[in-house]
């Protein structure tokens, strides 16, 4: 066996000039001439000259400074891989692969494109044997995938789909290590490096001898990345990946968009997690790290593909089966969805107000799958009170759908697992109130429905609820709802939970406010729903039985201890119950104090209520006066108050129609009646038999008391809030000079003073001027013209 000193006088000078040629045609002859020689030298088992040979191509022509001679170095060492075949190659790799791959970043296109070429036909032999050059053949394809040169780029997808053949369908292929050098690139904008990427995805999918599903959480948020990108690429036609012919051939290729790609792998992924069940993906992970964001993005692509797979997975986990009943990979997919049940929510209430219509069918679907899960041991598995906090702060979101999406979920926790919701029920009802100064109708009436379940689950829970209601009505916001929307809240909570009961704790609330501003607005809100609601009829019924019922004496008696927040508000109420006496006795009080403007405005309202539909029944009585003298000096004495205005007028119309014949009965002067019971008939009392010395009466003198006591507390109640009005007017007095509003009214030409001359008479005078009156502190919602 002939040894050489230097492997290269093998080769003739003629070989040596060709390789490093400038014209193509003349390097691969010399490469061709390489080939046979390194044949004969395998067949002469003359392996360490073929080492030699390598060895002096890489360093002579690989790295020299000449760009042919680079050119030339990878067609021979091409030949050399080619002489070798399949059966010799593997030992030469580690000497033949470094040169090729270094030579791929080269800065001369066309080395770049022979160390492709050069790639691709090593591949094309060795087979197997590239598996451990595997990763940094990916990353060198992957630098010239997007190059600049479109010869170089075209010529990519040959040698990729070469490698891809290989790792595919080789079980020793090592994915693991594999799988970290393909998410790394993943981030590259550049639309061939992402088509270079998906093309590796797609092909490591399709292939029985690796389980890319196991290593999602790594990918999937970068493909969902790529729907947005819109750019077109040519893509190498199915069936054309391996033709050794030159990569120009334009029936090779066709265009596709990034994100169509990203979508059909997608799909595909998807679809191999069905067939399999959801069996090795870790659903947990991909649902919080990548599913979740990716759903809230702005990208309407992104967030339906992110949806759609979290709603394969509350698919496969089948909520409407008790856990129990599960399958296998059921319950495991299951087990890990619960744990991320708050981080879905919390992408429905963002993607629910989507401007798409496939965002928001895609988010009502997992919702009702989600709603579908009432196994109690699932429901054990999930915080109660992370959903509660991602459902609260659904309260928050600007777009009416995502508010009562919050408020129907806190309504289904709740009957979920209402011992662990009502324990947070200090925490929800404020911001359950507050989501109703928004202009949604419908969030107001979804609200009111979760704020009446939590004060219908028990005694102490509803004490608190109207004790958290009346505190935010007395807010800011609370005021701005209670002036725009307090009817609605009010009569809705009436028709959930019972008018009467409503009625009752919120008198008992209002009873000792210290706001006395306050709580008169809302004693007056109070009153005109109770006078004017359909929900409040059986109230209002109730409390004209005052005469024969000790229930609706109680009532009665509940309500006007916070009722006296409200003149007029007192005055309606014993109109309601026929208290006329009382009235009468209220109504005389009003000339032993100075009076606001207020009073006026509430007398008014008064009076038109009379006329309304609910005082029918004592407009009747007004034709036995008789039998019903109290109320003809209770509605006289209202006249005696009025300014002679529209009001006056009124009362004083209705008065005239009553029939003389009745009136002419009364005594001109009749002894004043004696009351009696407060809520007997005035003619039972008056022909009640006189009862004998020392017999035992306790229930009349109880109420006798009781009248009295009534009285007592008006006058208590109306001092403080005569006292705390004369406040108001000193603080806010004007600068010297300047005259308040509040000390005109109080002057004598102002509205005390022109009432009083209409109170006591005016001698046959032309009555004084009406003076201007405020608005009322009730809510503009309560008007009684509305109301009416």
């Amino acid at each position: 066996m002939l040894h050489h000193s230097n492997p290269l006088q093998l080769l003739s000078p003629q070989v040596l000039k060709n390789l490093g040629d400038k014209l193509y045609e003349r390097r691969k002859v010399a490469a061709l001439d390489i080939e046979q020689l390194v044949k004969r030298l395998v067949s002469n088992g003359e392996t360490g000259e073929v080492h030699a040979l390598i060895q002096k191509l890489v360093e002579d022509f690989a790295r020299s400074p000449n760009s042919n001679q680079r050119k030339g170095a990878l067609l021979g060492i091409a030949a050399v891989a080619c002489g070798l075949t399949n059966q010799h190659i593997n030992e030469y790799l580690p000497q033949v692969m470094p040169p090729v791959l270094e030579s791929i970043t080269d800065q001369d296109s066309r080395v770049r494109f022979y160390a492709v070429e050069s790639l691709y036909n090593i591949a094309d032999i060795a087979r197997e044997g590239m598996l451990p050059f595997m990763n940094k053949a990916f990353d060198g394809l992957f630098r010239v995938s997007a190059d600049a040169d479109d010869h170089l780029r075209s010529a990519v997808p040959y040698a990729e789909n070469l490698l891809k053949d290989i790792a595919c369908n080789s079980p020793e292929f090592d994915i693991a290590r594999f799988i970290p050098e393909l998410a790394a690139r993943m981030d590259s904008t550049k639309p061939y490096n992402r088509r270079f990427i998906l093309g590796w995805i797609e092909a490591l999918a399709s292939s029985t001898m690796v389980d890319i599903l196991v290593f999602l959480p790594d990918l999937l948020d970068g493909l969902l990345a790529m729907l947005s990108d819109q750019v077109t690429v040519l893509v190498l036609r199915q069936g054309h990946g391996s033709r050794r012919s030159s990569p120009s051939h334009r029936s090779d290729w066709q265009p596709l968009e990034i994100r169509h790609m990203t979508s059909d792998v997608l799909s595909q992924l998807l679809g191999y997690i069905r067939e399999q069940g959801g069996s090795g993906v870790d659903c947990q992970t991909l649902v919080e790290n990548v599913l979740v964001p990716r759903a809230e993005e702005k990208d309407t692509r992104i967030c339906v593909a992110a949806l759609t797979w979290v709603k394969a997975f509350t698919e496969l986990a089948m909520l409407q089966v008790p856990l129990q009943e599960c399958g296998e990979n059921a319950r495991i997919v299951r087990l890990q969805l619960l744990a991320t049940f708050h981080l879905i929510l919390h992408a429905l209430l963002h993607c629910i107000s989507s401007p798409s219509e496939a965002v928001r069918g895609l988010v009502e679907r997992i919702n009702q799958s989600l709603l579908m899960l009432k196994d109690q041991q699932s429901w054990s598995r999930i915080s109660m009170e992370r959903m509660l906090e991602v459902a609260a702060e659904g309260l928050d979101g600007a777009e009416e759908e995502t508010r009562l999406l919050a408020l129907r979920w806190i309504n289904f926790l709740l009957h979920i697992n209402q011992h662990e919701v009502l324990q947070q029920v200090n925490d929800l009802i404020p911001p359950l109130i507050e989501v109703m100064i928004g202009p949604s109708n419908r969030v107001v009436l979804e609200s009111i429905s979760v704020q009446a379940a939590f004060a219908a689950s028990n005694d102490t829970n509803f004490r608190i609820y109207f004790m958290r209601l009346v505190e935010c009505f007395q807010a800011p916001k609370g005021a701005e709802l209670l002036q725009r929307r307090g009817s609605m809240v009010l009569r809705r909570l009436c028709m959930l939970l019972g008018a009467e009961r409503c009625f009752v704790e919120l008198a008992e609330r209002l009873r000792d406010q210290t706001n006395l501003q306050y709580a008169s607005t809302m004693v007056q809100a109070l009153n005109l729903i109770l006078l004017t609601a359909p929900e409040t009829k059986e109230l209002r019924q109730l409390l004209q039985r005052c005469h024969e019922s000790a229930a609706a004496r109680r009532l009665f008696l509940i309500l006007y201890k916070s009722w006296c927040h409200s003149p007029g508000a007192v005055l309606m109420l014993c109109f309601l119950a026929q208290a006329y006496g009382h009235a009468a006795a209220v109504i005389h009080t009003f000339g032993d104090s100075d009076w606001d403007a207020d009073v006026l405005v509430q007398l008014d309202r008064v009076v038109r209520l009379l006329e309304s539909p609910v005082f029918t029944f004592l407009r009747l009585h007004l034709l036995r006066p008789r039998e019903y003298p109290s109320l003809m000096h209770a509605l006289y004495g209202l006249l005696m108050l009025l300014p002679q205005g529209a009001a006056f007028r009124t009362l004083s119309a209705r008065l005239n129609a009553v029939p003389m014949v009745g009136m002419m009965q009364l005594s001109v002067d009749p002894p004043k009646p004696r009351e009696g019971p407060l809520f007997g008939s005035e003619r039972a009392r008056q022909s009640e038999q006189p009862r004998r010395q020392g017999a035992d009466v306790p229930d009349e003198e109880a109420e006798r008391m009781d009248l009295e006591d009534l009285m007592r507390h008006f006058r208590e109640l109306q001092s403080k809030h005569a006292a705390e009005g004369e406040l108001r007017r000193i603080s806010s007095s004007a600068p010297e000079g300047q005259t308040s509003q509040a000390q005109a009214q109080a002057g004598p030409g102002g509205a005390q003073a022109g009432w009083r001359q209409v109170s006591s008479g005016n001698g046959g005078r032309p009555p004084p001027k009406a003076p201007p009156i405020r608005q009322s502190s009730c809510p503009s919602e309560f008007s009684v013209s509305s109301a009416n």
